[in-house]
This record gives structure tokens, sequence and C-alpha cells, in this order.
């Protein structure tokens, strides 16, 4: 349900558009920077406690111990976002300098991958946000040029009826001339009211038209005031 929110949302859609061009650009690079300092301080505390544990024998096994470096990836990452669970913890001198600089290290990574996010959070969704308006207005402006059409289409369609429905009139009105007297005056009635009729038609026609593109064209300019001041 909210993917099909999300959908119909104009501000969602944005910022879904934005987050996908971040995340391959200041994102990815945020994500390399903090990979290889995971690898290198993990190698480096590593380094540092198993020269402890060669001397002393202290610290050499347990679920603290930093056994490998693949096992040390887990300190790292929790020393690297400055979450700190303290299940692991450095217990020589150098491995305590690594720990030092690695916590200082990812709050540096962190502040330059918010700010490269940020930064590029704001130019992607300026650039959406332009796009959409341009999308919008080219979108209003082929509305236009289809009502425009459409009444061309409908003034010619009206100017053939009123000829040929004339036509066929005159050509009715011939044929009732070479009738009787009583027959002629009949078959006129009934003329005049299918000209009444016409001339009604066409007319309520022309009202319809009018109406119905009116209610578009205020629909147009509805939007168009109503995406100026965002565009603004």
């Amino acid at each position: 349900r909210l993917v099909k929110v999300a959908r119909h949302s104009q501000m969602m859609s944005l910022t879904g558009a934005v987050l996908l061009k971040v995340s391959q650009s200041g994102f990815v690079v945020t994500l390399m920077i903090m990979c290889f300092a995971m690898v290198l301080s993990a190698s480096l505390v590593y380094l540092s406690e198993s020269e402890l544990c060669e001397e002393t024998g202290l610290h050499c096994t347990g679920p603290s111990a930093f056994q490998s470096i693949p096992i040390s990836f887990w300190w790292a990452i929790a020393t690297l976002t400055t979450v700190g669970y303290g299940d692991m913890v450095p217990h020589s001198t150098a491995g305590k300098v690594v720990g030092g600089m690695t916590a200082i290290a990812g709050v540096l990574i962190v502040a330059i991958g918010v700010a490269l996010v940020s930064i590029n959070f704001r130019e992607c969704f300026d650039e959406e946000k332009v796009r959409a308006a341009r999308r919008r207005t080219l979108a209003v402006g082929t509305s236009r040029k289809s009502r425009q059409q459409d009444m061309r289409d409908i003034d010619d369609l009206l100017r053939n009826f009123d000829s040929s429905s004339q036509a066929l009139l005159s050509k009715l009105r011939s044929i009732s001339a070479r009738q009787d007297d009583d027959s002629a005056q009949q078959l006129n009635l009934m003329l005049d009211m299918l000209a009444s009729h016409r001339s009604v038609l066409t007319s309520d026609i022309q009202v319809f038209v009018k109406g119905a593109l009116m209610a578009n064209g205020r629909a147009d300019v509805a939007d168009d005031q109503h995406s100026s001041p965002r565009s603004a």
C-alpha cells in the first residue's frame, strides 16, 4: 500500500528518484571509504593484539579475542560507526591507539559522507524538480495544442454539417414544390421544423464545445498557477 501511495505522490516520487541518483554517487564513495577503513583498522588491531597474545598468552581465545582479521571486522564496524558495543576491546597499547584512531576516522568518514550525500541530494532534488516542471509544462502545452486542434476540427465539421443540411433542405423543398397545394403546405411545415431543429442543434453544439474547452482551459490555468510557486 505504501508503494501505491508513493506512486501517486509527486514529492515521494521525486525523493525516490533523488535517492537513486545519490546512491550512485556520494553514497557509494562513502561506503568505499568505510570499507577501506574497516579492512585497515581490523588488520592493524589484529596485528597489535596478536603480538600481545604471543608475548603474554592472554586474551587469545574467547568471543572477545581478535583471533583473525575477518573476526576483527565486527570490532572495526562498531568502532567506525561510533556504536562501540564493548564486546571486543583491545588490551595492548598499540591496539588502543589503533582503536582511538579508528574512532576518530569513523567520525570523519560519517561527517564527510553526510556532507557528500546532502550536497548531491540537494543538486539532484533541484534537477528532478526542474525536470518534473518541464514535463508538466510540456503536458499542458500539448493539451492546449490538442484542444485547439479539436476546436478547428469541430468548426470544420459544423460548417460541413451546415452546408450539407442546407443542401438537403433545399432539395426537399424543391421536391415538395412539385406536390399539390395541401401536400406542399404540410411538407413545408415539416421542413421549417427541421430547419429550426438544425439551427438549435448547431447552437447547442457550439455552446457545449465552448463550455467543455473553457473548463479544460481553466483547469490548465489552475495547474500552472499551482505549479508556478513550487518552481519559484
